[in-house]
């Protein structure tokens, strides 16, 4: 039985309540065990509701490069999960603010050079 599996079976069923809004809190042992981030996936299964974290994979394609990194820089054994966990984390969050600098640019153009204010116009 994995370390997971094993806290898995430490949680045992709770009722929790419903608010007027329709909204639940998860419970702190779930929220946990389970490791959920800032989204969880609801779905109908059987007449019973089923809430799934979700798991974001869009980075995964950096790992690699992470790790060669870690190892290139002399880290010890131990040391590795660690400092992958903590790049990975500040990577996911530089994503975020370039979303939100996306997001802002979308919305007012006008504010931000264009490719030709920064390389001129094509010829």
């Amino acid at each position: 039985m994995s370390v997971i599996e094993m806290e898995k079976a430490k949680v045992k069923p709770k009722k929790i309540s419903v608010s007027v809004k329709r909204q639940i809190t998860i419970p702190i042992e779930y929220y946990n065990a389970l490791n959920i981030g800032d989204e969880v996936e609801c779905m109908m299964v059987d007449n019973s509701i089923v809430i799934k974290p979700v798991k974001d994979n869009s980075l995964d394609e950096y790992s690699e490069f992470i790790l060669k990194d870690i190892i290139e820089e002399g880290y010890k054994k131990e040391e590795i999960l660690e400092e992958f966990k903590k790049r990975r984390n500040e990577l996911k969050y530089a994503a975020k603010e370039m979303v939100k600098e996306m997001d802002k640019v979308a919305e007012e153009p006008e504010k931000y050079a264009t490719m030709e204010d920064i390389f001129g116009e094509e010829d």
